[in-house]
């Protein structure tokens, strides 16, 4: 009786132990209370570039077009220089601050998810799920999402210098 008891006892302390080692490997619980920076990949020989960005949104959808928003805002505004460094070592489109805020409307529309116009300089190559983030703010969870993507640069000077954004050049 006692030798049973042991046995089930043993039995119990395996399944458990097996059990608790099968969990779901989930993405990284932390991954949005990082600012990840725009990487760039390669140079193209178009005038555009790869980079890797990351989004965060609700969904896949939201979380890349997000990651597309932040690259072109990388471009425009901060310049590239995380990554290839031989390959691109990207000033900024836009130098001043003064610019960004006396076009802001200008930018607000750009950047809009009715009009979509930036989308015409960006384009998605591969995406991959990073992570998933609690935001306190929203009591809700957002996906991050590592998104490859191709900034079409030279559109992107073109449109700026026809819209009277920046001088040509």
């Amino acid at each position: 009786m006692k030798m049973r008891n042991i046995f089930s006892l043993l039995i119990t302390l395996v399944f458990a132990i097996l059990f608790c080692s099968c969990k779901n490997v989930s993405p990284n619980p932390n991954a949005g209370y990082y600012k990840y920076d725009v990487i760039c990949i390669n140079s193209e020989m178009d005038g555009s570039i790869t980079v890797k960005s990351y989004g965060m949104g609700k969904n896949r959808k939201d979380a890349v077009d997000q990651a597309m928003k932040n690259a072109l805002d990388a471009v425009m505004f901060k310049g590239i220089r995380a990554g290839n460094e031989s390959e691109c070592n990207l000033a900024p489109l836009i130098y001043s601050e003064q610019v960004k805020k006396k076009n802001a409307k200008y930018f607000a529309t750009f950047f809009s998810d009715k009009t979509k116009i930036y989308k015409s300089y960006v384009s998605a190559k591969k995406d991959v799920r990073f992570g998933r983030a609690k935001n306190a703010m929203l009591a809700d969870s957002q996906i991050v999402y590592e998104v490859i993507l191709r900034v079409y640069v030279d559109n992107l000077r073109d449109k700026l210098i026809i819209d009277n954004i920046i001088p040509n050049r």
